[in-house]
């Protein structure tokens, strides 16, 4: 059984090989273009390529490192005796020593540790998927939940406290308003669940506008919840109560456009509950003090004024 500590490893090691592709696919892009520049644009081609080598190499020693611990924690003696020997192998860490000439350049010793930890990385996830679909379903079946129930949301707190009942039976370290502790601020998120790492922040709308101002905390919550090292997956539960049109296109783009986005999963949900704007506490008082002016009105009683009666002489 994989703990905490694996899956947040599994991750970093991820984070680690997508930056060590990225400026691997820069120095290759900078080699193949070289024939086509002038030699002041070649002056500058060698700074950017010089940066991207930096960038290469250093992530590519990290990786060696950090594939080695997990093959250590995992129990895996000869994948890291493997590991140890291949970067030995490697006499001077340089971009020409990790790219090489095929059919195109590539390199093979990325490749390689791309290989190893995907085949390590089976073994961690394997091992949360149960767990982590549990937790998912629960949170896709939102809308199911509070129509089950028969409630009718008013705002994000009342879909929250319905859904963290279900998460609380389903899972035992069940953790309710976890605080991260910032610099200056202590954060505290809807609910998570210490052995996934996994944490939940519910949004609540009834527009489109809606849709965007949560949207516009979530990209707030990333950079608040970042950091800590006991939280690696963040879901963020958007509960509308009108249909949202091309909800995975926004999704995917947020996704897409976010550098936290592989670490947050974006649930859209359609349920019942409010169907128009929340009353600010200033027009609730005034709407509530009308409302019994009416009905005070209503209810006083009827009095007819009597005409005086006339004295006889």
């Amino acid at each position: 059984m994989t703990t905490k500590a694996e899956h947040l490893l599994v991750h970093h090691i991820r984070q680690t090989l997508k930056a060590a592709w990225a400026t691997s696919y820069e120095m290759i892009q900078q080699i193949e273009n070289q024939a086509y520049r002038s030699v002041d644009q070649l002056d500058q081609t060698d700074t950017t390529y010089d940066l991207a080598e930096a960038s290469f190499v250093y992530n590519v020693e990290k990786a060696f490192r950090e594939i080695g611990m997990l093959a250590e924690r995992l129990g895996l003696p000869q994948t890291k005796v493997d590991l140890v020997a291949r970067r030995k192998s490697i006499k001077k860490m340089t971009g020409a020593a990790l790219i090489e000439m095929l059919e195109d350049f590539y390199s093979p010793v990325l490749g390689e540790l791309d290989a190893t930890f995907e085949a390590m990385a089976v073994m961690v996830d394997g091992s949360a998927t149960t767990g982590m679909s549990m937790l998912e379903s629960i949170l896709k079946n939102t809308a199911g939940i509070i129509a089950d129930r028969e409630l009718d949301p008013q705002e994000e707190l009342a879909v929250d406290h319905a859904i963290a009942k279900i998460v609380r039976y389903a899972f035992p370290d069940f953790v309710d308003k976890p605080q991260i502790d910032k610099a200056v601020t202590k954060y505290k998120p809807d609910f998570g669940v210490k052995s996934l790492g996994a944490l939940v922040e519910y949004k609540f709308a009834v527009d489109e506008t809606g849709v965007k101002v949560a949207l516009e905390g979530i990209s707030a919550d990333m950079i608040n919840y970042a950091g800590d090292p006991n939280w690696g997956k963040f879901y963020a539960v958007i509960y509308t109560t009108l249909p949202i049109l091309h909800a995975n296109v926004i999704e995917e783009h947020f996704r897409s456009k976010t550098k936290e986005g592989d670490r947050w999963s974006i649930i859209f949900v359609n349920g019942p509950g409010r169907q128009g704007p929340k009353l600010k506490d200033k027009e609730k008082a005034e709407a509530l003090k009308t409302a019994r002016k009416l009905h005070g009105a209503k209810s006083a009683p009827r009095t007819t004024a009597r005409k005086p009666r006339l004295r006889r002489s």
